[in-house]
């Protein structure tokens, strides 16, 4: 591989199909797409999310694209020093990759572990003078430290720090919101003229097939699919819906994740509150979402500020009313404000919630499909796959030949 000039492009991510993750299934878009004309070579680890799924990785179907496997440690439990522990191996093992064949290689596009991950793959880079964007899904360490009290603010300035100076190797980066791209900016001292804004994109051809009824058996129906994560925030949902003592209305939870079984136990407090647990397969998203009337987008205060969730696509495509708990000022809140699809409630407010999820339940049929038809219509606009994937194809190929604009200093 060595006699070869520069021509392959590079998708590092640290995870892929079959995975059923965002982070996955955006790695694999791109792949497909850039392969259509240029030579990609996919680089990832065993795959083993989500935790307890066996997956085995065939790659015998034809495709257009390498996938090379890198023997790499893997921690599908969320445990921080085997989390560490996994970021440090998968990006040493792209780092060898990247020496070992870097006559060969003219961009990469990274959308893996931060930290170390991150860390090794851009020296390794820079070394060989090869252009590298980087995918940033989520604002970290912050996202960790936040949740360690005063070790972890301890922590947190130190490891910002440790962040910024290997981010700052990318020739770009890429944020998955406006309120993203202005943290990191100020932050990592990182120039935003070299953040690019892409929003993650569901395919919303799954979802606009199936509008389904707006009436459930009869009951107003409030709904969360998603990762039930501490994140989600699904406690503050579940006691909001129990104080209402509403007989004509049920609450389905639809996912799995590791607060699921506290989840569980905190809604058989209220017993005469009908609140559903149901696993959902990935396929059946769309179908499964077609049966609420509200769909909920609840999360811990400050995280709507980094983050564009790739349900609100997802909720939208559906064509349904969404309530969401975040900050007003955020980019989902403005979402949801300028479409005119749904309600907004601080987050971790369970009284106001409660009160938010009564208007909903009063609100006329009619008025919920035309917020839904709202949503989908700002979605298709702003999230579609289209417009998302054509905007992060487009930057890695002007990077890859050199016509990006770079602002360096």
């Amino acid at each position: 591989m060595g006699m070869e000039s520069k021509n392959r492009i590079v998708i590092v991510s640290c995870v892929f199909p079959p995975e059923p993750l965002v982070s996955a299934r955006i790695s694999e878009a791109i792949a497909e797409r850039l392969s259509k004309d240029m030579d990609v070579v996919v680089l990832c680890p065993a795959p083993t999310r989500p935790v307890g799924r066996l997956w085995s990785r065939d790659t015998s179907e034809y495709l257009n694209y390498e996938v090379v496997t890198l023997d790499s440690y893997t921690c599908p439990e969320s445990k921080i020093f085997g989390r560490f522990k996994e970021s440090y191996s998968f990006g040493k093992a792209v780092a060898r990759y990247v020496s070992d064949n870097h006559d060969s290689i003219k961009a990469i596009y990274a959308n893996t572990h931060p930290t170390f991950g991150q860390y090794l793959l851009l020296k390794a880079a820079e070394k060989y003078d090869i252009p590298c964007i980087v995918h940033i899904q989520d604002l970290y360490p912050e996202s960790l430290t936040s949740k360690l009290g005063i070790i972890g603010r301890a922590a947190n300035e130190m490891l910002v720090k440790f962040d910024a100076r290997h981010m700052r190797k990318a020739r770009k980066l890429i944020a998955i919101s406006g309120d993203m791209k202005t943290a990191l900016a100020m932050t990592r001292n990182y120039s935003p003229d070299n953040i690019e804004v892409i929003y993650n994109w569901q395919d919303e051809r799954k979802f606009l097939k199936h509008r389904g009824p707006t009436d459930s058996g009869g009951k107003f129906t409030f709904m969360f699919l998603g990762n039930i994560n501490p994140t989600a925030n699904i406690p503050t949902v579940i006691h909001a819906f129990g104080r209402l003592g509403n007989k004509d209305s049920r609450l389905i939870i639809a996912g799995s994740g590791a607060e699921k079984p506290k989840c569980m136990e905190i809604a058989s407090s209220y017993p005469e509150s009908e609140i559903i647990f149901r696993d959902v397969l990935p396929d059946e998203v769309p179908s499964v979402q077609s049966q609420a009337d509200v769909l909920l987008l609840p999360l811990l205060k400050g995280i709507s500020r980094t983050a564009m969730p790739s349900k609100l696509p997802a909720y939208m495509f559906s064509a349904k009313p969404v309530l969401a708990c975040v900050e007003a000022d955020s980019d989902v809140g403005r979402a949801i404000t300028e479409s005119e699809c749904g309600w907004i409630s601080e987050p971790e407010d369970i009284t106001a919630l409660s009160k938010i999820m009564e208007k909903c339940i009063g609100t006329p049929r009619r008025q919920l499909l035309e917020m839904g038809d709202k949503g989908k219509a700002f979605g298709i606009k702003k999230f579609s796959t289209e417009v998302n994937l054509g905007k992060i194809c487009n930057l890695i190929k002007n990077l890859s030949d050199g016509s990006e604009n770079i602002i360096t200093g």
